[in-house]
This record gives C-alpha cells, structure tokens and sequence, in this order.
C-alpha cells in the first residue's frame, strides 16, 4: 500500500512540473464525459417520456378508431352494408370473457352559446366508464355516471380552459346551454400536459383542457345498437381494458378478427395498441442509445489520444529522470507504474470535472431546450469508467516506451 501512494506522490510530482500541459491534456477527457454523459441522460429522458406517455394511456388498453375513409372506400363499405364503429360493437366486445371494460365516445358537432368565439370546443358523447380507462383526472366534481346515461340527464364535464372561459356559467351546478337544452355542470377535468408525441397524436386527440364531456342518452344507444340505419358511424372511439392475466397482443389480434367479421369483411376501422407503440418505441430506443454511445466514445478516444500524446512527450522529456530513477534502483516495473499512474490521474481528475460540468450541462439543456433529461446511476458510473479505460489504455504504450529506455542513454540525453 505504502508503494502505491509512493507511485501517486510521485506522479503527481511529475504532473505539476507541468501545470499547463497536464491541464491542456484533461480538456479531451472532461470534453468526452460531459459529452457521453449528456448523451445518456437526454436518451433515458427521451425513454421516460415516451414511457409515461404510453403507461398514461394504459398499456392494458387497446384503442380502435374510426377511420378516415376516401369516397371510394366509403362506397365499399355501403356495399357491404358496414356503417362504422357501433354500439353493437360495444356489446360484442363486452360478452368477451378476455375484455375487463369496454367504452365508446362519440364526437359530435354541436352549437355552444356563452363561448369565447376563438375557442373551438369538442364535444364528446362519452360512456360513464371513459375516465376509469383513460388517464383523465377531475379538478372539482364528479365525472359521467351509469344513472346519467340510463336517467339521459342532461348534465356536463368541462375542460379546465373551457370552464375558465365561461367565467361564473362554467363553475359547478351553472347551467350551460348546448344545442336547444340546458346542461347542468357537474364536473371540470383537471388540466393534464399532454406531449406532441407520435403516439399521443395518434391515439388520444382530445385536449381535455377543451373538452365537453356529456353522458349518451339510453334511447339514443338502444335504437342504435346494430340496427345500421345511420349512414355515419355512431362512435368516434372504442377503448378496451384487457384483463389482466391475458395477453394483450394476441387479445388485439382476436379483437381484430371479431371486428372485421362483424363489418362483414371491411376494416373501417384502426386499432392502436399501447403496449405494441411501447415495444417499437424501445426497440428504437436502443438503437438510439448505441449510436450515443458510440458519438460518446469518440470523443473519449479522442481525449484519449490527447492524452497519449502528452505522455509520449513527458517520456520524450523526461528521459534524463528516468535515467537517474534506473541508476538509484528503480525497476522497469516501477517506471512503468509511475507513468501509468500520471496518465490515470490525469483521466480521474479529468473524469470529476466532467462528471461535474456534465450534470450542469444537462440542466442547462433541459433548461433552454425544453427537453426532459434524466441523469441516472449509468450516465455517471459509464463515461467515468470510460474516462479511467482511457487514461489505462492510451497511457500503457508510453509507460512501457519509458521502461525500456536504457539507463546509460537516457542519462546522456539533454
């Protein structure tokens, strides 16, 4: 132990001879560990954001949407008598002994009164069932309920900036008319941050922030279920909940099958799954990673050749001491050990200021740009490991240039 703080006293000895040198010599590896340890936590927050994202919409959830047909996909599915998402797809899916909930919303274009006019609500017909699925929260009140679509009361949930721009008419238990009735408001959804993600643009378009919630009336679902009479389909959206102990990509796959024969062979309709977005999304995720990683230890073999040419010229410089270090009875061992301890102080102390400069940068990132950083365990532990290989493998071939110095010649160089 004695021995190995010898090397260190010596080698720092050695490196504050050259105070100037040295430091030029640390820029590559605090350049290279800041760099690989921004890299890492932009990517986990990256990760985590897509992860809250989709664990938000349920990774239990499957999301089957209307979809967008051309007039000559529109005409196919008139000939073959397919009218769109339907209550009756609703019932189908509910005698499913793998389906744990099931609910529909349905979109409706409908005159608002006492309305900022720069504000375009959506209006949503929704099952009492709708927020259990879906990560809504309420700020104040009560959300739809069963009573409310089988009594067809006329009441209401409002957005948060939609109960804000009604002013007193959107507080609880005021009355806001909609179309030709008045509809009691019952609750206000609490404002929730919504990522322009991908998939939150695919699966969850409702700002719930402008969002009217009102609960479907049940003479409007009983003579709606399948009877086929409406050329337009009388949902917007279905969400399933798998249970639990199933799996959710072959209950897709079954749900796909039921739908497709159930709108007689016409697939007039998506299906969006959570749980499939998150395994493509960490797929990309990891590919994403190694090419940080990679970027990341560039600059560290970077630094790394710094640092190797900077031995090499303390080697070159220094051959007289090393000399004088043979003839006193130093080993080649003990020469070889003295530079590689110089060139891993180096790669340490270069390792800590990144690590250092490292974590201000990803604030400072977070900051300006907005984005979600994560610095985790790994984005600390990695580039400084790294930085100390560095400072072991660049600083091998110049300890073991200066351990085969001869004594006789180095004494005589200048």
């Amino acid at each position: 132990m004695s021995k190995i703080f010898q090397y260190i006293h010596v080698a720092i000895l050695g490196l504050f001879s050259h105070k100037l040198r040295s430091f030029l010599s640390i820029l590559g590896i605090v350049c290279g560990v800041v760099a690989v340890m921004t890299m890492i936590s932009t990517g986990e927050g990256a990760k985590q954001e897509v992860l809250s994202e989709l664990e938000g919409l349920g990774l239990n959830n499957i999301y089957i949407e209307q979809a967008i047909l051309s007039g000559e996909q529109i005409e196919t599915t008139r000939e073959h008598r397919s009218y769109g998402l339907t209550w009756g797809d609703i019932q189908r899916l509910r005698a499913q002994n793998y389906i744990e909930l099931v609910a529909g919303i349905s979109e409706r274009n409908t005159t608002i009164f006492d309305l900022e006019s720069t504000m375009i609500p959506k209006i949503v017909f929704a099952s009492s069932n709708y927020q259990s699925l879906t990560s809504m929260k309420m700020r104040r009140g009560r959300f739809l309920l069963p009573e409310d679509t089988i009594k067809s009361n006329l009441v209401c949930v409002l957005g948060a900036k939609i109960s804000q721009s009604l002013g007193r008419k959107g507080r609880i238990g005021s009355y806001l008319r909609i179309g030709e009735d008045l509809h009691k408001v019952v609750g206000i959804i609490d404002s929730v941050h919504q990522l322009e993600s991908k998939e939150n643009r695919e699966i969850s378009r409702e700002n719930n922030d402008e969002l009217i919630l009102l609960p479907f009336s049940s003479v409007n679902i009983k003579n709606g279920i399948g009877n086929g009479a409406s050329l337009t389909p009388e949902l917007s959206q279905i969400i399933v909940k798998v249970s639990e102990d199933v799996n959710v990509l072959a209950a897709s796959k079954a749900i796909d099958r039921l739908l497709y024969l159930n709108h007689n062979s016409v697939k007039d309709y998506q299906m969006i799954v959570p749980l499939e977005l998150l395994n493509q999304s960490l797929k990309t995720q990891a590919v994403f990673n190694l090419v940080l990683a990679v970027i990341g230890g560039i600059s560290l073999f970077v630094g790394g050749i710094g640092i190797m040419n900077i031995m090499l010229a303390n080697v070159s410089e220094r051959k007289r001491e090393i000399g004088v270090r043979r003839a006193v009875g130093a080993t080649q061992k003990d020469i070889v050990y003295q530079f590689l301890t110089e060139s891993v102080i180096l790669t340490v102390i270069g390792g800590i200021i990144g690590l250092l400069l490292g974590v201000a940068t990803v604030f400072f990132v977070e900051l300006v740009a907005g984005w979600l950083v994560k610095v985790t365990m790994l984005a600390v532990l990695l580039p400084f490991l790294l930085a100390v290989f560095a400072g072991i493998f660049f600083g091998l071939y110049p300890a073991l240039q200066a351990a085969r110095l001869e004594p006789i010649q180095a004494l005589r160089s200048l």
